[in-house]
């Protein structure tokens, strides 16, 4: 992460990307993303935007399929913790402060397991395969 903003060009170039990110971020929001797809598609975007502002610096494959990596293994742990967060706020007995911070928690891991982690995943994909085709040709 801290690569993207070592120089000048790059800090320039991150934080275009992270403007789009913004800006389609906001856009999908004032469009909507529940059953719409243009929204959903704005959504996604904007995820990739954020994971290709950290990861353009980037020159050699392992370092994406790393990203790959870690965004498969975040996607399982974010769908177990939404399992159970949803499993312990359903508890019958729990306070209502306490149910809807369990509650919470689950939304937040459900939206990082659907939104974040495939992005991520595709931008560490695409990257692997770009910057290996660009290793075998030099």
């Amino acid at each position: 992460m801290l690569e993207a903003l070592s120089t000048p060009g790059y800090r320039r170039r991150t934080l275009v990307l992270l403007g789009a990110c913004v800006a389609l971020a906001t856009t999908a929001g004032l469009v909507g993303v529940d059953d719409n797809p243009p929204g959903l598609a704005l959504a996604f975007l904007s995820a990739g935007m954020f994971a290709t502002a950290f990861a353009h610096p980037w020159r050699s494959p392992k370092s994406f399929r790393r990203l790959m990596y870690a965004a498969g293994a975040g996607f399982l742990a974010a769908v177990v913790l939404h399992n159970v967060l949803h499993a312990v706020a359903s508890v019958p007995d729990l306070p209502d402060l306490a149910q809807g911070l369990l509650n919470a928690g689950s939304v937040v891991s459900f939206f990082v397991a659907i939104l974040l982690c495939p992005p991520f995943f595709v931008v560490g994909a695409v990257g692997a395969i770009v910057t290996a085709l660009r290793r075998r040709h030099a």
